[in-house]
């Protein structure tokens, strides 16, 4: 969670980052007290499941004018049976409001990484001829 902090020197500001939990409720209660200008978090597994934690904290930001950057890399699947993902859901038959954006990178997805050793091989190979 970031926070901006304004100090009674002349037009200095300071971004203050802590490092905060990925329990919904907890994340709100902190975001409450804070008020921060962004916060940038992820969901912990158990909550991931469903859209309620996700709800939760897109309210509470828009509640208090945050912005809100959501990691789901930890919970973002290719698979042909992927697990359950309450972000997903939401966003099937919502549209993400403005001041909120989610991000993910493929961490769990091994195929990937295969396919990205192969490419590398592919270019060592091609730079030798």
């Amino acid at each position: 969670m970031l926070q901006k902090k304004d100090t009674n020197e002349a037009s200095e500001n300071v971004v203050t980052v802590i490092e905060a939990p990925r329990q919904s409720d907890l994340m709100v209660e902190l975001i409450r007290k804070l008020k921060p200008q962004v916060v940038v978090t992820g969901i912990a597994n158990f909550e991931a499941v469903t859209s309620s934690a996700f709800e939760s904290l897109l309210d509470v930001t828009r509640e208090i004018g945050s912005r809100l950057f959501l990691d789901i890399s930890d919970h973002f699947e290719l698979s042909s049976l992927p697990g359950s993902n309450g972000v997903l859901k939401y966003l099937a038959g919502t549209s993400l409001p403005s001041h909120a954006a989610v991000i993910c990178g493929l961490l769990k997805n091994e195929v990937l990484v295969t396919f990205a050793t192969r490419l590398t091989l592919v270019a060592l190979r091609s730079s030798l001829y």
